[in-house]
Order: structure tokens, then sequence, then C-alpha cells
């Protein structure tokens, strides 16, 4: 009777513990939009985790299914321009696929308050990302080493929200800087959001541990108080940064090279950038330039600007991290002051002779 009912009761506490410990989706390798762990550490300057906007055209009100035919191939591409292609060979990039909405969709989110991001369909999605960069933390980040988070449009609000989730993610083990194009929410908000955790707002071209936001889409609104950076010089204030200081915007165009693999269009001081007195960002154009379609390719306005920047950031971040433990913990003392006709610190002593 016994022997009749182990199989039994082998199989009762299978299903017992089955839901016990779940595995991540993440830990398949279809699930990622790019992910180059196989890159060794010492070939690439520091790691880029990326959220892309939804670039699927789709105005109904489900969620983004990558397994459809043609969908995966349609981010992969956007995705390995905006990153691998961009930042070339110094960054290791990981970008998963998440459970985004609709423009349509997002629009509503963005226009409706919310007491809880679980009740609205955003939180699938930031559930997604924050999920794939834990895993990113535990399988693929060596504690210590630089890395950056980079998000678009819907994908900026995404993977704000799984930072915010994300408590493991501290200047400490690496962060180095989060870029949010298409972001706007209140400094105050932002501020409060990771006060504990020792991340900032931006204040400047070189600091570490920051968030960086900005919006040139219409349709997303800014209301007083939200903070915005100039992507041109990276301040705050307002004011009007020339085309001189773009380094290149870039965007993909088919019919850029017909030999090239691929195909793009990059221009340096392509436009400037604006922030008016109301706190919105405005690209601003040269006499004669035309202005790209809205949508996707008003993220590659300030790319170049973006790559420079982050690459600077983490040098600083490096720098820092080398020279923690052997910098002084306060400025030594300044020397007294020398004493009248003395020589100079460091003067040669005087050889000659001296008469009796």
């Amino acid at each position: 009777m016994i022997r009749k009912l182990f199989p039994l009761l082998l199989f009762a506490v299978a299903v017992l513990f089955s839901g016990c410990a779940t595995e991540s989706p993440y830990r398949k390798f279809d699930n990622w939009v790019l992910r180059q762990n196989a890159v060794p550490r010492h070939f690439a300057y520091y790691d880029l985790f990326f959220v892309s906007p939804n670039v699927v055209p789709s105005e109904d009100s489900g969620y983004l299914n990558w397994t459809k035919h043609g969908v995966a191939e349609v981010i992969h591409e956007y995705t390995a321009f905006q990153t691998a292609h961009c930042f070339s060979n110094k960054v290791r990039v990981f970008a998963p696929f998440v459970h985004q909405i609709s423009a349509s969709e997002y629009r509503k989110f963005l226009a409706t308050p919310y007491e809880k991001l679980e009740e609205t369909p955003l939180w699938y999605a930031v559930r997604d990302a924050a999920d794939a960069l834990h895993y990113y933390l535990k399988n693929y980040h060596r504690p210590g080493r630089p890395f950056v988070l980079y998000g678009q449009g819907e994908g900026a609000r995404i993977l704000y929200e799984a930072l915010k989730l994300s408590d493991d993610i501290t200047p400490e083990t690496g962060f180095v800087a989060a870029y949010f194009a298409g972001l706007v929410l209140p400094a105050e908000q932002i501020a409060r959001d990771f006060r504990k955790r020792g991340i900032r707002l931006a204040s400047g071209e070189f600091d570490t541990g920051v968030i960086l936001a900005w919006n040139t889409q219409d349709q997303i609104p800014v209301a007083p108080g939200s903070f915005i950076v100039n992507p041109l010089n990276w301040s705050t204030a307002p004011g009007l940064v020339p085309a001189s200081a773009n380094v290149y915007s870039i965007f993909s165009d088919p019919s850029a090279d017909p030999h090239s693999k691929t195909k793009e269009l990059k221009i340096s001081a392509y436009c400037g950038a604006e922030i008016t007195a109301s706190g919105s960002l405005v690209a601003v154009f040269k006499s004669g330039t035309e202005r790209p379609l809205s949508g996707f390719t008003e993220y590659g306005l300030f790319t170049g600007n973006i790559v420079v920047n982050a690459e600077k950031r983490v040098r600083q971040y490096i720098y820092k991290r080398q020279w923690k433990d052997t910098l002084p913990p306060q400025m030594p003392s300044a020397p007294a002051a020398p004493r009248k006709n003395a020589s100079p610190a460091g003067a040669l002593p005087d050889m000659r002779e001296k008469k009796n």
C-alpha cells in the first residue's frame, strides 16, 4: 500500500514546492532584445542598460507581444542602432523585452492621476524591467563596475519606475547615471524617490550617481517645477545653447547610403536647445534646417552629447572610486607664511662662498 502511494506523495510534494522558487523569465536569451554578457568586461568600458520606446505601431489596448512575426526584429533593429551602433564598442548592452502598452494607452496613463502604479496598465512593463535589472545585477554585473541606464519615451518612464523598485542600485554598486529622454516629472518627486539611496538630480556635466531628464515632444505636458536638463550643456539653467555645442545628431535612414550595413544620417551642429521660462526644452534649428519628423527621430537629436557625456561621467566615477581610499579626509592646513627675505620653498641653496 505504501509502495503504491509513494509516487503520489512525491507528486504532491513537487506540486507544493513548485511555486516556492520562481525563475526569472530573463534567464532565457529570447526575452532580451540585446544581451551582450558574452563580451569580456575588459573589452567594454562600461555597461549600458536600455529600454526603448514602443516602436511597434499599434493602437489596440493590448500589451506588446514580441513573439509575433516581425515584432522582435523591429525592436532589435531600433535598439541595436540606438545602443551598440551609437555607443560602439565602449559598452556592453543589456536591453530586455518588456510588456509595453500602445502609444494611445500611454497618453491616457500620463493624463490620468493614479494612487498606485500597480493599478495602471504600465505596471506590467515596469515589473518586467525591474526583474531584468535584478537579473542583470545578479548574473552579469560585477559589484563596482560602472553602468548607465538609458530610456526613451515610454521606455524612460518604465525604466524610471523600475529603478525605484531596485533598492540594490546605488552609486556604491556601480550606478553612474540615468538618461531619461522623454521623461517629465517634478524635481521634488524625483529627489524624494531616491533620497535614501544617494541618487541625486544632476547639477552639472561630471557628477555621478545622478538622474538626467528632458523632453522635446509636445504631446507630453510640462508642469511647473518639472526637472529638465539641457543635453547640450547638462545644465538646468534657462536659456539657449547654440547648435555649435551639439556634437552630432544621428538618425536611421534607409536611403542614406546603399552600401552601408547600418543606414544612418549623422549631422554635426544640427540644432541648438533652449530651456524656456516655462521649463520646457525646445530644439532650436538653424534657418533653413529641416526639422525631423516628430516621434522616434526626436531621440536622435542629442545622441552625440549623450555618448560623450556618459563616458565623461564613467571616467569620473572610476577616478573617484580608485582614489576613494587614498584621498585625505580633509585638505591639509595652509603652510605658514614665509619669513621675510626667506628663499622660496624648493629653491636651491646659495653655494657661493661667504666672505669672512
